[in-house]
């Protein structure tokens, strides 16, 4: 129990870290993009030397955001929503890192919860 709690709390922390990046600089578009960039190196660094050991997490970054991204200009194009500061097709560039750093916290939460549902189900 206590690993997962564990496990939520760095999820929470790194989920309002994004979340509050965004909101603070998104009216600075590049620089956001840099933090992003070097936060997005530090977790898939920490990811594929602690975590995963291979490239499986660098492949799910770029996939999701990649995919993500081009998600969000079809419905831009459509008329969905917009951005208050698009940069390239209607979305920030920093858009792709933040699907990609999604898409890494998502799949460790759902790890982790596996993890502890396995381990409560053999007792």
């Amino acid at each position: 129990m206590k690993r997962l709690l564990k496990a939520f709390l760095y999820v929470f922390l790194l989920t309002f870290l994004g979340i509050s990046l965004v909101s603070v600089f998104w009216e600075k578009p590049d620089l956001l993009t840099l933090i992003l960039v070097i936060l997005s190196l530090v977790i898939v660094f920490i990811s594929t030397k602690y975590m995963s050991k291979d490239s499986e997490d660098i492949i799910l970054f770029l996939l999701v955001g990649v995919t993500g991204a081009f998600a969000e200009v079809i419905a831009i194009y459509f008329g969905a929503w917009r951005y208050g500061k698009p940069q390239l097709i209607g979305i920030p560039y920093w858009l792709p890192l933040a699907w990609g750093l999604a898409a890494i916290i998502i799949k460790y939460v759902y790890l982790e919860v596996r993890s502890f549902t396995k381990d409560k189900l053999k007792k």
